[in-house]
């Protein structure tokens, strides 16, 4: 049987139609009469509604609300609508506060909302809510901050990370070719890339250059001249072992044409020096600081008049006949040919045989020409026979060689394939020395194929040490070349190639006006002028000389001047021979271009390869003629067919160092 209860809902549902897919909050009666259930009301007082709203006070946590009961729709109002014990349940949000509006909230004080609140966002993540350049996704920067919130600062992602170079040494300088790439370096890193050696903390950029065969300082040159236990060389020109200490270089290794020694006496002659050989021939062969020394002296006087007479009163001693002088003395007229013990009395008015007595007992004698003047005559006469001589005859019968008033009796043997004394043996008694092929004409011989004689044959050197004598270019102390051959002789290819530090170069205070271009009358005035420069303002240096030369020396620079030869070069070291500085088009300009300098007047001195001078320094061209390169900039060259300019040039000077 149905309850009164199951009528109702049926009753119920019939009203309100089909609802099935409807909720129907159908109100629990509180008790049924045909459930068996003891209906007996337990309270004290019935529940109520008081709000009519379905819902008894027991179970309505807000009796006085109608919209407050089991079955509200719970909505955003801070209240417990649906009696659930919770309040606004699943319609609160989260939002962060967003101070540097950044689009990124402060993750560390959200709040509980339903709706946004000014200042706040939906989103977190922020880890530095005061600064708007981060935020998860930010560009990472080397900056010490955690731009993009990664919990990683200055990480691997950073955009402007620096390169870092292993320093294995400790010596400040890192390895170029061992590095990483991070914000901060990594402990044994350093931000430089200058050493040269990470193994050793005595080679860095800062360390001292050392002869050692290594490139201490790291500036790509070892043993450079400036290494702190370079040694000091002194020139040896002539290539005999010996030197002067009047030019002096410095550097790690023995440059070409230099030696270690200033005891060179005479440093023009290969065969005088500490080691050579002492001859009768009037030098200090060994420099000992004694002339012949060893050999036997004879006395010898003065024959002034050159009757081979000589005066009693200026004697001196020589182990060789001395030119002007006569073993023979009792010449009582030193100044008179005719006047000699050895004379018989002429009708001359003299006392020709130096009695004391004048014109006595006169003799008619034979003369015989003397065409050269010497003193001596042709015994072939013809003779003329009188008591006095006739001009232009004497009495003497004896020379050789009438023709050459060098070659008579009288005359001293020297080294010249002549028979100079008339004794019928040439070159008798002259030191005889040995001389080495000189094939290619550069002054410097070698060992192999060698001639003795008493002077220097064509074709021969004193000196011993060529490495190739067939290059006159190639010699001891030549320029060396950037051409992987050994141009000084000194075992070493292309060291210190493409320049010299043996010259010093200066301009002069002197400026000549270009109605003065023909200011010297030749090139020995020219040069003369540059070495009183020197001397008066105190330029060590010798063999000073005008930059440039004369229209028929082609104006070829002293720079690269090679004795005998004459020859330039370029900057690079090219030889520029018989080939003039202008080529119609443009100047070539001449090695000059690669020296600086420095200051103007005095104190100008080789430092480095720069090819430049001071404003209005440019060296004049002496005498001006259209084929020379007055230019010495590359950036201002001048016309070479306005060489005769307008304006004031400067002389410019240069001669060999003797000083530091």
């Amino acid at each position: 049987m149905r309850s009164n209860f199951d009528l109702l809902v049926f009753s119920v549902l019939m009203a309100c139609g089909d609802k099935s897919d409807e909720t129907i909050d159908i109100p629990i009666p509180l008790f049924e009469t045909d459930s068996g259930i003891d209906d007996t009301d337990t309270n004290d007082e019935d529940p109520i509604d008081a709000d009519s709203d379905g819902y008894f006070d027991n179970e309505d946590c807000n009796d006085e609300d109608d919209a407050i009961h089991p079955g509200a729709e719970e909505v955003c109002d801070g209240i417990d609508n649906n009696c659930d014990d919770a309040v606004d349940e699943d319609l609160l949000r989260t939002y962060y506060p967003d101070a540097d509006l950044d689009g990124y909230g402060d993750t560390q004080s959200p709040i509980e909302a339903c709706s946004r609140p000014d200042g706040y966002i939906i989103r977190g993540e922020d880890c530095d809510d005061s600064n708007p350049e981060v935020y998860p996704g930010a560009v990472e920067y080397c900056n010490g901050v955690d731009d993009n919130c990664d919990d990683e600062m200055d990480g691997l992602d950073a955009v402007d990370p620096s390169v870092w170079y292993a320093d294995s040494d400790n010596d400040g300088f890192g390895n170029p070719s061992l590095s990483v790439t991070a914000c901060d370096p990594p402990a044994g890193f350093v931000e430089n890339a200058l050493d040269c050696e990470d193994f050793d903390p005595h080679v860095s950029p800062f360390a001292l250059e050392m002869c050692d065969g290594e490139d201490n300082d790291c500036n790509g040159i070892i043993d450079e001249d400036t290494a702190v236990d370079a040694s000091e060389w002194y020139r040896d020109a002539d290539g005999d072992g010996w030197g002067s200490e009047l030019m002096t270089t410095v550097s790690c290794s023995m440059p070409g044409g230099f030696t270690d020694n200033t005891e060179d006496c005479d440093d023009g002659s290969a065969l005088i020096s500490p080691s050579g050989v002492e001859v009768c021939n009037g030098l200090d062969d060994n420099c000992d600081g004694a002339v012949d020394e060893g050999f036997e002296v004879d006395t010898y006087y003065r024959d002034a008049d050159g009757d081979t007479y000589g005066d009693t009163t200026e004697p001196i001693v020589s182990c060789m006949d001395v030119p002007g002088y006569s073993s023979t003395d009792g010449d009582c007229d030193d100044s008179e040919y005719w006047s000699n013990p050895g004379l018989s009395e002429l009708c001359d008015e003299i006392d020709n045989d130096c009695d004391g007595i004048v014109d006595e007992e006169l003799v008619y004698t034979d003369f015989v020409p003397d065409a050269d003047g010497d003193g001596f005559g042709d015994s072939d006469g013809p003779v003329i026979t009188d008591c006095a001589p006739p001009s232009g005859h004497v009495i003497d019968t004896t020379d050789c060689d009438d023709g050459n008033a060098s070659v008579n009796p009288a005359s001293v043997e020297s080294c010249n394939g002549l028979d100079d004394n008339c004794d019928g043996t040439i070159d008798e008694e002259m030191p005889e020395y040995t001389y080495y092929e000189d094939t290619d004409a550069d002054g410097f011989g070698v060992p192999e194929s060698t001639v003795t004689a008493c002077a220097l044959p064509p074709g021969y050197s004193e000196s011993d040490t060529d490495c190739d004598d067939l290059d006159g270019l190639t010699y001891p102390g030549a320029y060396e070349f950037c051409d992987g051959e050994d141009d000084d002789c000194n075992g070493l290819i292309d060291d210190d190639c493409g320049y010299s530090r043996n010259y010093v170069l200066f301009v002069t205070d002197t400026f000549i006006s270009s109605s003065e271009s023909t200011w010297l009358e030749s090139r020995d005035d020219a040069d003369a002028y540059c070495a009183s420069y020197a001397e008066d303002n105190d330029i060590d240096g010798i063999d000073f000389r005008i930059i440039y030369s004369t229209p028929d020396e082609d104006a070829r620079d002293y720079l690269d001047y090679v004795p005998e030869t004459d020859v330039v070069y370029d900057r690079y070291g090219t030889l520029i021979d018989d080939v003039d500085l202008y080529d119609g088009s443009s100047p070539i300009l001449p090695d000059m271009k690669s020296w600086t300098i420095v200051g103007s007047g005095t104190d100008g001195r080789f430092m480095e390869c720069s090819g430049s001078y001071p404003s209005g320094s440019w060296p004049i061209c002496q005498y001006c003629d259209t084929k020379f390169a007055c230019g010495s900039s590359t950036a201002a060259l001048f016309n070479p067919a306005s060489c005769c300019w307008t304006g004031n040039r400067a002389i410019a000077c240069m001669g060999l160092m003797t000083g530091d």
